[in-house]
């Protein structure tokens, strides 16, 4: 893709060498020619054109631990401080319009996201859309959740 990766925040450090490694910052990425398929296998089984889009060339994203913040409180930490992380603009070669695009991942605990693949995907999905769950105390919850990636 055209973005480039800046940094991962996150509270399991023992996955940075993973997230920075693949980065396209670093690493060369595929896609195929119909965007319904996202491994060379099931692209090229389709008989579809797998490509391959190079490394940006540039370092590798920071990786850093994610300081502690209670939940639903807009990232403040302990002392009621902002979650901040400094960046500087970097130098371009000539004059360039930037677009700074910020992603919000969350990883929960309902199923362990290290050990699954592409085999998880539709039906066996762990992750499925308008869940019922137990809240406690014998009451039911509808959950709004689309697992729609569009």
């Amino acid at each position: 893709t055209a973005w480039r990766d800046i940094a991962v925040l996150t509270s399991n450090t023992t996955q940075c060498g993973l997230y920075q490694s693949e980065s396209q910052n670093v690493m060369a990425k595929g896609y195929c020619s119909d965007a319904q398929y996202n491994s060379e296998t099931t692209c090229t089984e389709a008989t579809e054109t797998w490509h391959m889009s190079p490394a940006h060339g540039i370092a590798a994203p920071d990786c850093l631990e994610l300081e502690w913040s209670r939940d639903n409180h807009l990232g403040n930490t302990i002392g009621g401080e902002t979650l901040a992380y400094m960046w500087t603009l970097p130098a371009l070669p000539t004059e360039q319009k930037c677009v700074l695009r910020m992603r919000y991942n969350i990883s929960t605990d309902d199923y362990d996201g290290w050990a699954i693949d592409s085999s998880s995907n539709d039906e066996n999905s762990p992750i499925q859309d308008d869940p019922t769950v137990d809240i406690g105390s014998g009451i039911d919850l509808k959950l709004a959740l689309s697992t729609d990636q569009h």
